[in-house]
């Protein structure tokens, strides 16, 4: 699935999920243009727009993104991409997904006789659409070889021009995935206002030390954090560094988080999933310049929480178990309700949860999440 992505939307992710179920695709292949023909696009870098696409896709296991575009040099045409496509595939059918409007264009396409026998044609199609303008088009380039196949897709209605329109004016579009968002926020793309002045920097040494995954996670925390932090009054800059750098120590050898952490306590220092927020809290003061102490408070206290947990630290530690990428669990939608209205609740609500499943898993259950909750459930309802 090519495309220039300027930026990825649901429209393209949904439309790749159609064309996969009604195919029964392996895997499907998102491919950024580098230097297309038609296109001349200067407002992102072609790394940006990269980056937006391994945010858009990452939790998805059979969507795999390319940089086979990207990297090359000079104007870019199809019929070379599907030459290169199946030399490094020898064995694998390959299916070029497209939208009705291009159907039409086919036969323009630089040696497209050739690219009739490189691959099959995807043709995603409105479920309710009825043209014979669309008829005639299939009708003609099937008869001069192109092998399509038809598949519908519910109307959605998303295109990267109006998500332009919408950032240029200082709207956060919805039909864009949240971490593609707070990429967009935190660099100031499109003209849409910035998170954070110099935020950018960080984004990009975060994106080099974390895996597609988790960094699609941390946006997403960071996206989550800000609403949090927009219904409960806290502070929007806290709880964007907060967010965004809560787990940037999270995937580093654990000899070096041990390092980072200065932890003493056995349990802690043994377990990753535990030492990366204290590792996190001086890794944020030392590599990202982050002196607001909150702020580090916050990222050294999302796993297990603290005593006397602020605002911030509540609002972080929930955004990491909420942020909307997270896989679905029994009671999560219900979660986040009670997160709008009631933070403490929320996180005594949280911590139970996760007392609930670690025992059900017997996992040792650390100290610090026990007395965690009790000073929560020790404090006024709202304090």
């Amino acid at each position: 699935m090519g495309g220039s992505f300027n930026p990825i939307h649901f429209g393209h992710t949904k439309m790749a999920a159609a064309a996969q179920k009604c195919a029964d695709l392996e895997r499907v292949v998102f491919m950024p243009s580098g230097n297309p023909p038609h296109k001349n696009m200067t407002e992102v870098t072609n790394e940006q727009r990269y980056q937006m696409l391994l945010l858009a896709i990452a939790k998805e296991k059979t969507f795999a993104p390319s940089r086979l575009e990207l990297d090359r040099e000079g104007v870019i045409y199809s019929v070379d991409t599907l030459k290169l496509l199946k030399k490094e595939n020898p064995k694998s059918a390959v299916y070029f997904i497209i939208g009705e409007d291009t159907l039409h264009d086919l036969n323009k396409w630089r040696d497209y006789e050739t690219v009739f026998t490189l691959c099959t044609f995807l043709v995603v199609r409105r479920e309710t659409d009825t043209n014979d303008s669309y008829s005639e088009g299939l009708r003609k380039m099937r008869a001069l070889g192109a092998r399509i196949e038809e598949v519908a897709m519910p109307l959605f209605d998303a295109s990267s021009t109006e998500i332009r329109t919408q950032l240029a004016q200082g709207i956060m579009p919805d039909t864009i995935s949240p971490a593609v968002g707070a990429y967009i926020g935190l660099c100031g793309l499109y003209g849409y206002p910035a998170y954070i002045e110099g935020a950018a920097p960080m984004v990009d040494r975060l994106s080099t030390t974390q895996s597609p995954s988790l960094f699609a996670h941390s946006l997403g925390v960071c996206a989550y954090a800000r609403h949090l932090a927009e219904i409960h009054g806290a502070d929007m800059r806290e709880a964007t560094l907060a967010g965004l750098l809560h787990d940037c120590a999270k995937g580093l050898p654990l000899k070096r988080q041990q390092r980072l952490s200065g932890a003493q306590d056995a349990d802690i220092l043994s377990s990753s999933s535990l030492l990366h927020s204290s590792a996190g809290e001086r890794l944020a003061k030392d590599e990202y310049g982050i002196v607001d102490e909150a702020v580090l408070h916050a990222i050294g206290c999302h796993t297990v929480g603290a005593q006397a947990m602020n605002k911030l630290d509540m609002i972080t530690y929930l955004a990491d178990k909420i942020e909307l990428g997270r896989k679905p669990y029994e009671g999560l939608d219900a979660l986040r309700r009670l997160a709008d209205e009631d933070l403490r609740a929320a996180v005594i609500q949280a911590m139970e949860s996760t007392l609930v499943y670690l025992r059900a898993r017997k996992e040792k259950i650390h100290h610090s999440l026990s007395d965690s909750l009790k000073s929560l459930k020790r404090r006024k309802p709202n304090g």
